[in-house]
């Protein structure tokens, strides 16, 4: 047996141990329910702000796809 399988043996063993402890301890004090799933902090998603543009903003976004607009409608002549 290599030294790899003998730690894993070894590791196995020891797990067995410290769970009869624990079943023992856990009938001895009263076992806690384990955590539930829905224990851990949720995240909570927002949405991210809307930006708000003035009106003067607006204005000059429209007056430029305006002039989008209208070169495409000379072009397309």
């Amino acid at each position: 047996m290599t030294a790899i399988e003998q730690l894993i043996n070894d590791l196995k063993v020891d797990r067995s141990k410290l769970e009869k402890a624990i079943d023992v301890l856990s009938q001895l004090y009263g076992s806690p329910s384990p955590p539930a799933v829905d224990n851990k902090p949720k995240l909570v998603v927002r949405e991210p702000a809307r930006r708000h543009l003035s009106p003067e903003a607006k204005a000059r976004i429209a007056a430029a796809q305006r002039k989008r607009w209208a070169k495409y409608r000379k072009e397309a002549k």
